[in-house]
């Protein structure tokens, strides 16, 4: 009778301590999603305070801190002016590559006006306007 006493005392010691440590997960763990919330709801109002000074944004000054942003909407394409066009961006894929000139998907053997899309390259795009061969680079951000 004395040892299940002290084992009927030990289980419920057992029992009250493992009920503290659940509440106080739970505790921490609710005081963890309200500083979620809170931070994200100070990321949305940066964002949206963002969009209305955009003209305040150094733009540069952002791609060296942080890399290029592919979400920036910016005009950091890389411009021909003597062929008229403005390159974008390249979809390396091997012989399924893809280009974003002027804003729009081109491949290989496409033709935008009186240029042609010769090749592309991971980093540069090869053009045919003419007759003439040009090799545009697309710059490295």
């Amino acid at each position: 009778m004395n040892r299940q006493k002290i084992e009927i005392i030990a289980i419920v010691i057992l029992i009250i301590i493992f009920g503290f440590c659940i509440s106080s997960m739970i505790k921490k763990m609710s005081k963890g999603a309200k500083k979620v919330s809170s931070e994200t709801a100070g990321i949305k109002s940066s964002i949206v305070e963002a969009k209305k000074t955009n003209a305040n944004i150094n733009v540069e000054t952002e791609i060296i801190k942080w890399g290029r942003d592919p979400f920036l909407l910016t005009d950091l394409g890389i411009e021909n002016k003597k062929a008229g066009i403005s390159l974008n961006g390249i979809i390396w894929n091997g012989p399924k590559s893809l280009v974003i000139i002027n804003d729009e998907l081109y491949k290989i053997g496409d033709k935008i006006n009186d240029i042609q899309i010769v090749d592309i390259k991971k980093d540069s795009v090869v053009i045919k306007e003419n007759g003439e061969v040009q090799e545009i680079n697309l710059g490295r951000y």
